[in-house]
């Protein structure tokens, strides 16, 4: 820890976001690319943690308003209804450790899980007991759709941090599969046309170049009427290919830059201009 204009600053979050920050300057990528991608790799994850953390923060709003959105969109059906019945010898639970769902007749003291079908109720655990609702509700939504609205978006709450962590998932190997791929139709084609960079910076660049997309895209989740499609990707390709450009060479032969080689000096990284040697 170290002091700075009055702040006590961890040297690894400064780093951090100093990493960010040169994330967005292409001309920095010389220096990122030849990374660890261990590194580079953890840096992502914790970009993304941050960003899908404070993406989640500004969706708290929206939830107090889930309800009535829910049965805003239960007015675009004409008909819609659900004849939801069982049988079972014995109650089904789903759950390891805790039950969470379970299917199985009995009454509100027997019940065991956040959600609780007995065949005749629907009941979800509240603080301080459960919450029945008749099934015939949902004989047809439309006619009771402020009870059925009112019901699915408190399951939708109680599932929230599920759904949380399969967003996370989702966007961890979306951004990841762009970086792979990015990454071997470069390197197929820089291979074509004798340009010089190797898997681990084209990787690094990919990674480094997320960071535009994943501000853009996860932030502007939860701001109602803000659509940005295809902007987020279209900055992630530019990016790439910007520095993809700056880090490698064309070979001798093929363009007027230098050739690039691995220093023959004991354990450097860097590439050396040969033309230089003498």
């Amino acid at each position: 820890m170290y002091k700075q204009k009055g702040w006590n600053i961890n040297p690894s979050i400064e780093q951090f976001i100093r990493t960010v920050a040169r994330s967005f300057n292409p001309r920095s990528y010389k220096d990122l690319s030849v990374a660890i991608v261990g590194n580079s790799v953890k840096h992502f994850f914790t970009l993304l943690l941050w960003v899908f953390v404070i993406s989640l923060i500004l969706f708290i709003p929206a939830l107090f308003g889930l309800s009535e959105y829910v049965e805003g969109k239960l007015d675009n059906f004409d008909s819609i209804g659900v004849d939801f019945h069982f049988s079972s010898a014995e109650p089904v639970v789903f759950g390891e450790k805790e039950a969470l769902v379970t299917f199985g007749e009995g009454n509100e003291s027997e019940a065991d899980g956040l959600l609780v079908f007995d065949g005749t109720n629907f009941m979800y655990d509240k603080l301080f007991g459960y919450k029945k609702i008749s099934m015939s509700l949902f004989n047809d939504f439309k006619a009771n759709k402020s009870e059925v609205s009112s019901f699915v978006s408190k399951v939708l709450l109680l599932m929230s941090p599920l759904l949380a962590l399969l967003a996370f998932v989702y966007f961890s190997l979306k951004y990841l599969i762009f970086v792979l791929l990015g990454t071997v139709i470069i390197l197929v084609l820089s291979r074509l046309f004798r340009f010089e960079i190797n898997f681990n910076e084209l990787f690094n660049i990919g990674i480094y170049a997320l960071t535009p997309m994943i501000l853009l895209e996860l932030l502007t989740l939860p701001l109602s009427g803000v659509n940005l499609p295809y902007i987020p990707f279209v900055l992630f390709v530019l990016y790439f290919l910007l520095g993809t450009i700056l880090v490698g060479s064309f070979q001798e032969g093929h363009h007027s830059k230098p050739v690039r080689k691995k220093s023959t000096s004991a354990g450097s990284p860097h590439y050396i201009d040969v033309h230089r040697i003498k």
